[in-house]
């Protein structure tokens, strides 16, 4: 007998900022050095993407106390009241904010054979 389960994971992103935000990662020429998106859900995607895939992968800050991600051509993301959010990017895109399951759960399982 064979399974099949799927696993499911909700990853929200928000911008403090949608229109700074998009001007920034696809206006800018910032994609000519890290991604090319066509809109502020290509960013989410990814984001998500990364964030799913980078979990094992924080860094840790005996001196701060803080823990860390870093994503290619974004912010350095920081935990901070269970988010992660990049509030030094300010400046450039605005505050991105990312929170949801820590974990993929399973939503459907099946026989497939």
């Amino acid at each position: 007998m064979k399974f099949e389960t799927e696993m499911t994971q909700k990853i929200n992103v928000e911008f403090s900022d949608p229109k700074k935000a998009e001007a920034f990662f696809i206006e800018s020429d910032w994609k000519e050095t890290f991604y090319t998106f066509t809109d502020l859900s290509d960013v989410v995607d990814h984001l998500a993407f990364a964030v799913r895939n980078s979990m094992r992968g924080e860094t840790y800050d005996s001196k701060s106390g803080e823990r860390y991600i870093n994503i290619e051509g974004f912010p350095t993301f920081s935990y901070k009241d269970g988010k992660l959010i990049a509030d030094e990017s300010d400046e450039h895109c605005g505050i991105i904010s990312i929170y949801g399951d820590n974990e993929a759960e399973p939503s459907c399982t099946h026989e497939t054979s």
